[in-house]
């Protein structure tokens, strides 16, 4: 509480929570020292502040499975954050993961991987579902707007409704013309 009452002192109109899941599973296969039950804690704190919160999530790590989505998916909608996004899970063969490529059955890298119990066509499928499927929070896209864009709408004027209703707008166009 201490952490963020000195945050929103200071000027902190809004944080980026590197989530990355809410299945504690892959929580722990990532080294994340932190549970969805926590999240769900720290999220209500910076929301009782008035605080902007954005998640982020990857999808497709190491053990990743429908299910393990399934529990992130249902985060995202009840957790009351402001913004999310979902992003694909990027192998890079210097990261800590890569030591124990042989027990997940890693196979290729960058964005193009599988594993043994998730591929790369899979885990774009399950993102393609979660930006289509989920109305609230709204979705922050990842190329040519990012978090810093954000807020120079806000800075620029707009209110806090005023941009989540732009990106809304942005993302029902999107979701119309997506050809999947």
């Amino acid at each position: 509480r201490e952490m963020v009452e000195l945050m929103k002192e200071s000027g902190c109109e809004g944080v980026f929570l590197g989530l990355e899941s809410a299945n504690n599973q892959i929580l722990k296969n990532m080294n994340k020292a932190a549970s969805a039950d926590q999240y769900l804690r720290g999220i209500s704190l910076l929301k009782e502040y008035e605080i902007v919160t954005f998640g982020n999530f990857i999808i497709g790590f190491p053990g990743e499975t429908y299910e393990s989505v399934k529990d992130t998916k249902q985060f995202i909608q009840q957790s009351g954050l402001d913004f999310f996004r979902t992003q694909l899970w990027y192998c890079e063969p210097i990261t800590p993961i890569w030591k124990q490529r042989d027990e997940y059955k890693i196979q290729g890298e960058s964005f193009e991987w599988r594993h043994q119990t998730m591929d790369t066509a899979t885990a774009c499928r399950l993102i393609e579902d979660i930006f289509t499927s989920i109305k609230h929070p709204t979705w922050i896209p990842q190329f040519n707007f990012d978090f810093d864009n954000f807020w120079h709408l806000i800075h620029s004027g707009l209110t806090l409704d005023q941009a989540r209703q732009y990106l809304n707008i942005f993302n029902q166009i999107a979701k119309k013309t997506n050809p999947i």
